[in-house]
């Protein structure tokens, strides 16, 4: 998928993601659970959308005034025109909301010289859509970004997650379609870990039980598919149960 047809496909759900179901934002407290985010922590949360896990993430890193500390900073980027118009509307102003390609962090004018200046950087719901035999230099990329005692927060689903999904995307190679986002690299629960060890990271990777929070019974999968002609047709709406 290009970042053209992935902005045009989250362009066209902006409206409506937020209140489609609470998997979003039961799954952005969970990254804020994870990541444990304190007073006066930066934040850089690449492929923002919404801004639901800057708007969880906030509470916890502003001091008992509401304010940040000098030279502290929230910055979410997304290639969605849509989804930061949604985020920016919540009407937060402490945070600041960049249209641009996660997967070049160089090319973004606000992100100039910030390079080791952030304690937190979160993916959230994204990683899928990167081709897998990028993501290791990716994890470099983002992470570059990091203080030295920084987290690289990530999540992916899990072997036994979406399996309809992941079904379908073995199979549509062979018909010569596409579709958002590739599991296929996900093999076993260790599948994160060893490409965030093979980036030069160090490690924690937890899983989330199904059950958790009702977490994935409020999961909405949904795909587009792109036929051999390259035209776009609706995808399936699928819930995991």
């Amino acid at each position: 998928m290009t970042t053209v047809s992935i902005a045009a496909h989250y362009d066209s759900r902006a409206a409506t993601y937020d209140g489609h179901t609470p998997y979003h934002t039961n799954l952005a407290n969970l990254f804020v659970e994870y990541a444990k985010p304190v007073q006066n922590d930066s934040i850089l949360d690449l492929a923002c959308g919404t801004g639901l896990v800057t708007s969880a993430m906030l509470p916890h890193v502003v001091d008992e005034h509401g304010n940040f500390h000098k030279g502290q900073r929230i910055i979410g980027v997304d290639v969605s025109r849509g989804m930061l118009e949604v985020a920016r509307s919540k009407g937060d102003r402490r945070v600041e909301f960049v249209e641009g390609d996660i997967g070049d962090l160089s090319s973004i004018p606000k992100l100039d010289g910030l390079q080791y200046s952030f304690d937190i950087v979160t993916i959230c719901s994204a990683l899928v859509l990167f081709p897998a035999e990028k993501l290791g230099d990716l994890m470099k990329h983002w992470a570059s970004y990091l203080k030295p005692s920084g987290r690289l927060v990530v999540d992916v689903p899990t072997t036994s997650a979406m399996l309809r999904l992941r079904a379908l995307s073995e199979i549509f190679p062979s018909l010569g379609l596409s579709m958002m986002g590739d599991r296929r690299w996900i093999k076993t629960p260790d599948s994160l870990g060893k490409l965030l060890d093979e980036a030069g990271l160090e490690t924690d990777v937890a899983t989330v039980d199904h059950d958790d929070r009702d977490l994935m019974r409020t999961l909405p999968a949904r795909t587009k598919v792109l036929g051999r002609w390259k035209k776009e047709g609706n995808g399936v709406l699928m819930r995991q149960i």
